[in-house]
């Protein structure tokens, strides 16, 4: 039975009978949810506003926990949301769309893009949601540089795509044009799918789990050493002075992200183009 309360804040007359009925409302025991646990998937989702960061989060809750407007800017803080799929905790952490910087007009709207960085910085994987009625503008291209400078694990998600007309671009079509701008994430797996319809968010689960699997995974050194031999006889290491730069070992110093180390003869050669050449 719904209940009608005349208050007044000014005057803090009948705000304790409010507290109180709302005070039955709430459970007795809150559930207590570890958001450090080492298990758990964290999903940065981001791209720029009105990109249907908030339905794909929402579809993948199966719930309307999102505000979702057409109107870009809807989303102001990152909003953090667990959920399960087969047995595996993800922690999806809706953000706001990332403008450029000449267009952020409020100082809420900086705070809400510093916020949205942030976000990025602690997730394990980072959704890059694209417009499938767009594809890539110059602006996807700077976030895609912003998960790649904080070296997350990334899926690239077109979304919208039942609003695509099927006879004007094909899925392979649509691909090639994302890669051809998006060519420096070109090892990023990439998906196509409707929020509205929910098609292909298991799909989706997966992606983000076998990503993830690659981010943390550890390479034997042996395995590492035999794998760098191959790379040094394709393409070697530029020389010093004539002389041949020589890579002696190889190991593996962490994970998510994976980071290595190698030892070389002439490390000041081995410069920005190789490094890229080898990863």
């Amino acid at each position: 039975v719904e209940r009608v309360f005349p208050i007044s804040a000014e005057h803090d007359r009948g705000i304790g009978d409010l507290l109180e009925s709302a005070s039955q409302l709430m459970p007795l025991e809150e559930e207590k949810t570890n958001l450090d646990d080492d298990q758990m998937i964290r999903v940065a989702v981001v791209g720029k506003p009105n990109a249907g960061k908030s339905s794909l989060v929402n579809s993948l809750l199966g719930e309307q926990r999102m505000i979702v407007d057409s109107i870009p800017g809807t989303t102001r803080d990152p909003v953090d949301s667990l959920c399960s799929f087969d047995d595996k905790k993800f922690l999806l952490v809706d953000t706001a769309g990332i403008r450029r910087k000449g267009r952020v007009s409020q100082k809420v709207e900086t705070y809400s893009v510093v916020a949205a960085l942030k976000a990025i910085e602690r997730a394990d994987v980072a959704l890059l949601v694209i417009d499938s009625t767009e594809l890539v503008s110059e602006q996807v291209m700077r976030i895609a540089g912003y998960v790649m400078d904080r070296a997350r694990a990334l899926v690239i998600v077109l979304s919208k795509w039942d609003l695509v007309d099927k006879h004007q671009i094909s899925k392979k079509k649509a691909e090639q044009l994302v890669f051809e701008k998006l060519n420096f994430i070109d090892f990023a797996p990439l998906i196509s799918l409707s929020a509205l319809k929910g098609d292909r968010l298991d799909r989706l689960f997966v992606l983000i789990k076998k990503v993830h699997g690659q981010y943390t995974r550890r390479i034997k050194t042996s395995d590492l050493n035999s794998v760098m031999q191959l790379i040094v006889e394709r393409h070697p290491p530029p020389a010093q002075s004539g002389r041949p730069t020589k890579i002696y070992y190889s190991n593996q110093i962490s994970v998510a992200p994976p980071s290595f180390v190698f030892m070389t003869n002439h490390p000041e050669k081995t410069n920005f183009s190789y490094e890229r050449y080898v990863t």
